[in-house]
C-alpha cells in the first residue's frame, strides 16, 4: 500500500454482509490506500472470524447500529441480499453515514427514490 499525502483523506469503511460480495468489497477497501476497514457485520460468527482474521482484525459485529456507533465509519458498504438493501440503507443513512450499496440499489424505483431522498436529507 502506498502512503497518503497530506491532502488525502483516509476513509473509515465498515462492511455490512460478509458473504461473497461483502468479502470482495472488504478486500478491495482493505487494499486501497485511501480506506481502512474498521468494522465487519454479519449474523454468522464464522463469516466474521474468517474475513476478520484475513484482514488483520477489524472489529466484528452482529448489529450494524452498534458497529456504526462504536466505529464511526465514513462509509458503510451494504453487500447483502437485494431484499435487505432498502431497510439497511435507510437505517445506515439515518445515522448520517454514506452508503455503498451492491447493485441493484433496491427492489423498486420507489424504494430507490426514498433512499436517495434520505441521503440528501442527511447530507450523505
Amino acid at each position: 500500500m502506498s502512503e497518503l499525502s497530506a491532502n488525502d483523506r483516509l476513509y473509515r469503511v465498515a462492511i455490512l454482509g460478509c458473504r461473497g460480495r461483502g468479502t470482495a468489497a472488504a478486500r478491495a477497501y482493505h487494499q486501497h490506500p485511501g480506506s481502512q476497514v474498521v468494522g465487519l457485520c454479519d449474523l454468522l460468527p464464522e463469516r466474521l472470524d474468517q474475513l476478520g482474521d484475513e484482514l488483520g482484525g477489524p472489529a466484528r459485529y452482529d448489529d450494524y447500529v452498534k458497529m456504526i456507533e462504536q466505529e464511526a465509519p465514513d462509509i458503510v458498504a451494504i453487500a447483502t441480499g437485494t431484499e435487505f438493501h432498502y431497510p439497511l440503507a435507510m437505517g445506515v443513512l439515518e445515522h448520517g453515514v454514506n452508503i455503498d450499496v451492491e447493485k441493484p440499489l433496491c427492489q423498486s424505483l420507489d424504494e430507490a427514490d426514498r433512499v436517495i431522498d434520505k441521503a440528501k436529507e442527511k447530507g450523505a
